[in-house]
């Protein structure tokens, strides 16, 4: 439900996507609540978060899935490459059965959701590649010379 809500405000003809982010979640959550029982009404932030973790979930599916069609792509049905991909889930994530397969369905395919994961896998890069070495350290012994001040500096 969650993952419909996502893709039909994302893929808004009239409003689009170019919302703020606060925005952009009351209206999922809108569309959300609108969906379910009055009983299963949800808050943007339980919106917002559930998403995010189910998303990761359904993101890691989505590389077993791309990792059993680069092996077993010729002479395999759909249902055999799923049941691959769903070894793959449990082997390489170690956090059970995969139970979020309605999600999947209902991104599979969508350019938003793909572009979506690009985005995210860019970002972990990007942070990636932001840890830098630490410094070697300095001997306390040696005495280093501090450049001078601001204040010094003007009246020289």
């Amino acid at each position: 439900m969650q993952f419909s809500a996502w893709l039909n405000n994302s893929n808004d003809p009239i409003a689009g996507n170019c919302k703020k982010a606060d925005r952009y979640w009351q209206d999922v959550t809108a569309t959300y609540n609108s969906t379910t029982p009055k009983n299963r009404k949800r808050e943007m932030n339980q919106v917002k978060d559930r998403f995010h973790r189910v998303n990761k979930k359904v993101g890691w599916f989505a590389a077993s899935w791309q990792k059993a069609t680069g092996i077993y792509a010729s002479r395999q049905s759909d249902l055999q490459l799923q049941e691959k991909a769903l070894k793959f889930y449990e082997e390489d994530y170690k956090q059970g059965q995969f139970k979020y397969m309605h999600c999947w369905k209902a991104v599979e395919g969508w350019p938003k959701w793909e572009t979506y994961m690009q985005m995210l896998q860019k970002l972990k890069k990007r942070k990636a590649s932001e840890i830098v070495e630490p410094l070697e350290e300095l001997d306390s012994d040696e005495d280093i010379s501090r450049p001078p001040g601001n204040k010094t500096a003007k009246t020289e």
